[in-house]
């Protein structure tokens, strides 16, 4: 007897993802913002209404958070949202770029040998700050 075909909709997701898992990564962040000629457009969600339940997964070695909450309960329409939080890879040129500028420094530790400061890089350069160590 022939195998039944799987419900539509877990076929469109399967196909959907089959066409992400063969792009590249800017493929696929466009694919998520819906623009196909790679430029990012402005996107708006409702971070303001976002209440944290629970931390799902964190990991410092891999710069990433997954966080369980809701949205929309401000409204009456509480639904459940999964964030994903990650720190991008750094780029070589806007490295070079970040330390010829003067950027934002805080002292957190000096002494004799070397100096650890948070850094507060300029916005076009990162949304995220750094942990910097000159020796």
């Amino acid at each position: 007897m022939a195998d039944a075909a799987p419900p539509p909709s877990k076929r469109k997701r399967e196909l959907a993802d089959a066409g992400t898992a063969a792009c590249g990564t800017e493929d696929k962040e466009a694919m998520v913002a819906g623009v196909g000629n790679g430029t990012s457009a402005p996107a708006h969600f409702p971070f303001s209404g976002f209440r944290v339940k629970k931390v799902l997964r964190e990991s410092a070695r891999d710069k990433i958070l997954f966080l369980h909450g809701k949205v929309n309960e401000a409204s009456g329409d509480g639904e459940d949202a999964i964030v994903i939080l990650e720190k991008t890879p750094f780029q070589v040129e806007q490295v070079a770029q970040l330390l010829m500028g003067s950027p934002e420094l805080q002292l957190q530790f000096s002494n004799d040998i070397y100096s650890t400061y948070h850094m507060f890089p300029p916005r076009q350069l990162s949304g995220c700050w750094f942990s910097l160590t000159v020796w």
